[in-house]
Parts: structure tokens; C-alpha cells; sequence
């Protein structure tokens, strides 16, 4: 038969954000997946009440820095790449970076998909951010924002800008650095 395996990312994977038909699902393919990984020992402690079985590995967050270029920053010092989920733990993140951004010379494009995106595009467009665009999904975050001078977003996506020689921003989530 075909195996099936779940990969846990981060908490919002467990969050109570969409209710109790999420948790009953995610309690019943937790407990039928062949395999479960998780990114952290955090992630570990988090299911733990969720599965009956031992069936599960984890596997560290890495970046595969060979994936990205040499590449030094663009010519252009007012670019940035925002990567992110676009969901609810990141959305004020993101919107902070953005008012902060506001009335400035860079322009920005926005890399991610998510519940929040319909959201986010209000916001833009409340806020009258014409320097900003939704770019939605990459499969291919290196090529995405090699373009780029700097790179933003709010967690994994500094080892991803770091690993890239690029300036890197965190919009993290108690602000930005």
C-alpha cells in the first residue's frame, strides 16, 4: 500500500486556529500516519497528547545551503524579499515591517501563500503600498530572492538570507531587528 507520513512544521500546525474539526482531523491522521516528523523537540511535546503510538522521528529545522548561490547582494539597495506563511502568527509581523517600511524608496515583494494572503492584500491596499506586491508561493526560495538586496521574514527565513550572503531582516514576532 502507499505509505503515509505527516510532517509537523511549527505550533501553529497544533494551534487551536481553525477549530475543533482541525484537531479532531489532525488527531485522527496523527494517529494513522505511517510516520510523523517533527522539527523540534518543542514540536515533540506539542503532539505528544495528540498520538498514541512511537511512530515519529525528529528531524532538526536545517536550511541546505548548497541549494543557494554565491551571489552577493543585488545592485539594487532597495529591494527586499519578504518570505513567510502568510498566517495568522505572521501577519502582524509582516504588517509591522510594512509600516515601517511605508514612504520609503524600497520596494517589496512578498513571497507566501496562506489564510491570511486575502488580508494582507487589504492591508496593502488600506495603507496605499504601492511599493509592495504579492509575489504568492515559490518552490524555490534561493531563486526567488536572489534578485534582491535584502531578504525579510519571521523566523527560518534568516538562515535562509544569512546562507545567501544577503542582508537580513527579522520581523520577528515581537518585532522587528
Amino acid at each position: 500500500g502507499v505509505r503515509c507520513g505527516i510532517v509537523l512544521h511549527g505550533a501553529p500546525n497544533l494551534e487551536n486556529y481553525y477549530g475543533w474539526t482541525h484537531r479532531l482531523l489532525l488527531q485522527i491522521a496523527l494517529n494513522v500516519a505511517d510516520f510523523i516528523e517533527l522539527v523540534s523537540e518543542e514540536i515533540l511535546e506539542l503532539t505528544k497528547p495528540f498520538i498514541y503510538h512511537n511512530r515519529y522521528f525528529i528531524e532538526k529545522n536545517r536550511i541546505c545551503y548548497f541549494t543557494f548561490s554565491e551571489n552577493q547582494p543585488s545592485k539594487d539597495p532597495y529591494s527586499i524579499a519578504i518570505v513567510s506563511r502568510l498566517t495568522i502568527d505572521k501577519y502582524d509581523s509582516i504588517t509591522h515591517l510594512l509600516k515601517i517600511m511605508s514612504g520609503s524608496k524600497f520596494k517589496i515583494s512578498i513571497f507566501g501563500e496562506g489564510p491570511f494572503k486575502s488580508k494582507l492584500k487589504k492591508f496593502i491596499q488600506k495603507e496605499n503600498l504601492d511599493n509592495v506586491q504579492l509575489k504568492g508561493v515559490s518552490t524555490s526560495i534561493a531563486n526567488a530572492v536572489k534578485d534582491f538586496y535584502f531578504i525579510a521574514g519571521v523566523d527560518r527565513v534568516v538562515l535562509e538570507g544569512l546562507s545567501q550572503n544577503k542582508p537580513t531582516i527579522l520581523a520577528g514576532y515581537d518585532g522587528v531587528k
